[in-house]
């Protein structure tokens, strides 16, 4: 299974299916992208400290389920 959650577009993707989900929740992340077992969250660039942190490994979507429920 292929999801796509992009936080400020209020967009989740799951199996190419563009679905509008309210994502305000997950303030801080820009995307996450999950590949059937693992993903990736995509954290956004933050002004204050004027970085962006690295990408984090994820090996559940318990976090997301929230905005997924219903849709997979």
């Amino acid at each position: 299974m292929r999801i796509t959650i992009v936080v400020p577009d209020n967009v989740v993707i799951v199996d190419g299916v563009k679905h509008a989900v309210d994502c305000s929740q997950f303030a801080g992340i820009h995307a996450v992208q999950w590949f059937d077992t693992v993903g990736d969250i995509e954290f956004v660039y933050d002004p204050d400290t004027r970085t962006k942190p690295l990408n984090e490994t994820i090996h559940s979507l318990d976090q997301f389920q929230p905005v997924l429920d219903g849709l997979i």
